[in-house]
């Protein structure tokens, strides 16, 4: 992710790099939900994991809320930023049903 992050940092106004770095934060998360999905783990790592989603998940939404600010949302990237804070409900939704199955 640091690659991403400093590759995007001082080149804020390129739109193709913030756009990579709002899908690699999205895939990040993705894969922690994968994790606290798992049901092996333990509660307190699902939450772990589903509280690092939701970071992660917010990281990406900001960036796209940023670059739909500048119009530089479109072409195949143009639903992304609702898949994203789509799945960011979801991860809520998911913290609060595991809060409540203690």
């Amino acid at each position: 992710m640091t690659i991403a992050e400093q590759r995007a940092n001082p080149d804020a106004l390129n739109a193709w790099a913030q756009a990579e770095l709002a899908i690699s934060y999205s895939k990040l998360a993705d894969a922690y939900c994968t994790s606290a999905s798992n049901l092996n783990n333990s509660n307190t790592r699902r939450r772990s994991d589903l509280l690092a989603a939701q970071s992660v998940y917010q990281k990406s939404l900001s960036v796209w809320e940023q670059l739909r600010a500048k119009g530089a949302v479109q072409g195949v990237d143009a639903d992304k930023p609702k898949a994203v804070a789509d799945a960011l409900l979801k991860c809520q939704e998911s913290l609060r049903a595991l809060g409540k199955s203690r």
